[in-house]
């Protein structure tokens, strides 16, 4: 086989896989990470959960919001209302927030 040749298997074989091909090979460390590691994703105050969502693999969540409990942002909220709503990930949970705002985030729920 001339190099040429096996060049462009090799082009065609990477193109298919950053193309999001039908095995997703790049993505094999995701659950090696989680069960053999132990990883998670913390929902803390002040965490971007939108965006860790968005551009995380599917690790497991812990919501931990403990530290100054006396406020909470809507940011906060509207994060800890996001997580939830991944129940299916969701591992731990710790609220120590003010009764109006556990309030409303039951009630979205």
């Amino acid at each position: 086989m001339s190099p040429s040749i096996n060049l462009k298997r090799h082009a065609s074989f990477n193109s298919h896989i950053l193309q999001g091909g039908v095995w997703t090979r790049e993505r094999w460390w995701y659950k090696l990470a989680q069960v053999c590691l132990g990883l998670s994703l913390v929902c803390s105050r002040g965490t971007p959960v939108a965006e860790i969502l968005e551009h995380s693999p599917p690790l497991p969540l812990i919501i931990n919001h403990v530290e100054d409990s006396d406020f909470v942002t809507t940011e906060d909220e509207e994060g800890i209302i996001l997580a939830l709503k991944h129940c299916d990930r969701v591992r731990r949970i710790r609220l120590d927030i003010p009764v109006p705002n556990l309030q409303k985030v039951i009630m979205e729920l």
